[in-house]
């Protein structure tokens, strides 16, 4: 029988995955002068010590990821993010933050706070692990 965790889990990749497929056929009814933001179906899942877990979970649905791993110590960590977005495209249809806001040095997650400005409808789809799962 699969454990809470599991279950949280699939049903957060389901969400992620299914969520900008639902949105899609919304957005292209739309008509409007200026190029209405895109975007790819690729989760960015930034690591923490659920990473693995997180890993195995999106390979076994079939989710393409792409991994970032923050390194130093707790409170002063630093990532180097790959390029969220081109001109009206957003590379990223979800993040899955599977580390604490917390660990990152200061001004380390204002490249991320303006991706989720620029393309607020991926915004709806960021997932951080622990937090927004046991809400």
């Amino acid at each position: 029988m699969p454990t809470a965790k599991t279950l949280t889990t699939r049903i957060a990749i389901a969400v992620i995955a299914m969520s900008g497929a639902l949105m899609a056929p919304l957005g292209a009814s739309v008509a409007s002068a200026a190029t209405p933001p895109t975007l790819n179906l690729n989760v960015l899942l930034i690591g923490g010590a659920t990473t693995a877990a997180w890993q195995s979970a999106l390979s076994s649905e079939g989710v393409a990821y792409t991994l970032v791993t923050p390194s130093g110590a707790y409170g002063s960590e630093t990532m180097t993010l790959p390029t969220l977005s081109s001109g009206t495209t957003a590379n990223f249809d979800g993040v899955v933050f599977a580390d604490s806001p917390f660990a990152f040095a200061a001004g380390q997650l204002t490249t991320l706070d303006a991706f989720e400005s620029q393309f607020p409808d991926s915004s709806g789809r960021w997932l951080r692990i622990p937090f927004d799962a046991l809400r």
